[in-house]
């Protein structure tokens, strides 16, 4: 077993086994083994997508292109998917590394979505503080009008 996980393949199993045939609820589980709730909800949604294979610890970093990372996001905030659907559909690690990309996001970091070695984007408009509304509001315009985002900051 991997220094990150405290739990095998088979105890994933396990868990993900007695929540599908009703035997305890995911709440009783995740309390059961003092994790997270949407964990058994990835592990559920890794073992109906890929049965055991999804359930194994990876040892790599997943990489994602900038499109699918856009895309996963709009999909999250404009189409409002569940964050288990846009991790199924795009195929997204973990519901962290959703919620990193829609924290940056909304936070309007749109250019540290993308590998900064990549070179540097001028998407990152350093002016007044703005609410999770008003973020809300201009990654809505930005994506309604097919525009940039920085012509969403002046518009």
């Amino acid at each position: 077993m991997s220094k990150r996980t405290r739990f095998s393949v088979e105890e994933k199993y396990e868990a993900v086994k007695k929540c599908l045939q009703g035997e305890v609820s995911i709440t009783s589980m995740f309390k059961q083994l003092g994790i997270q709730f949407e964990t058994v909800k990835t592990w559920i949604v890794r073992w109906e997508h890929d049965g055991l294979q999804g359930l194994k610890e990876k040892h790599t970093n997943k990489k994602y292109s900038d499109v699918l990372k856009r895309k996963a996001v709009e999909a999250r905030l404009v189409s409002k998917d569940t964050i288990q659907e846009v991790l199924c559909t795009y195929q997204i690690s973990s519901t962290s590394v959703l919620n990193q990309w829609i924290s940056k996001y909304t936070n309007g970091e749109v250019s540290k979505l993308t590998n900064p070695s990549r070179g540097k984007s001028n998407m990152y408009y350093p002016g007044r503080k703005t609410t999770f509304k008003e973020r809300l509001e201009i990654a809505h315009f930005t994506i309604a009008h097919e525009q940039n985002y920085q012509l969403a900051i002046v518009g």
